[in-house]
């Protein structure tokens, strides 16, 4: 899941995308659907990320833990295990074809990221490299239910709730 053989066209990745994609196409042919909008937890956050810089039908996103960097999961910022880690060209086509944070410089629509500040499958001080490539003129919210794990808070249900109301 976290590696590129060849390219991004042959990871599971692109496929789940692709699907979302046809979901889209769907949700459109549907009367009465107007505005669509897409929330995905986890890894389900990371294909958002991607649908949202790739599908201009996207109005807004909700992503729920996911927000890349899988590549370096574990191994903190500043650190001197950075330095170990294998940067061969199967994980760098990763980084830069298929992990979420490559993603948020296409992001045009409303978005916003929760998560909490410990979980262990994504990581928290990442999360910033992510949000901080997000586009100045696109409408960014974030909220960290802290000490959370895998789970969020009442104030992020309750963020979830108005932006929804409001896109």
């Amino acid at each position: 899941m976290d590696f590129v053989d060849t390219n991004a066209r042959e990871t599971c990745w692109y496929e789940w995308v692709a699907a979302a994609r046809y979901a889209l196409s769907f949700l459109e042919s549907q009367s009465g659907v107007k505005k669509i909008g897409v929330v995905g937890e986890k890894n389900g956050a990371n294909v958002v990320w991607q649908l949202a810089a790739t599908a201009t039908r996207v109005q807004w996103a909700v992503m729920l833990f996911g927000a890349g960097w899988s590549a370096y999961k574990g191994v903190f910022r500043y650190s001197d295990a950075q330095s170990d880690i294998v940067m061969d060209e199967e994980r760098r086509r990763f980084i830069a074809a298929v992990d979420a944070h490559a993603y948020a410089q296409n992001v045009t629509c409303p978005i916003l990221f929760l998560s909490s500040t410990n979980s262990e499958r994504f990581d928290f001080d990442r999360s910033f490299d992510t949000l901080s490539r997000v586009p100045d003129k696109t409408l960014c919210s974030f909220n960290f239910a802290p000490s959370f794990y895998e789970y969020l808070d009442t104030y992020c249900r309750k963020d979830v709730e108005y932006f929804l109301k409001k896109h």
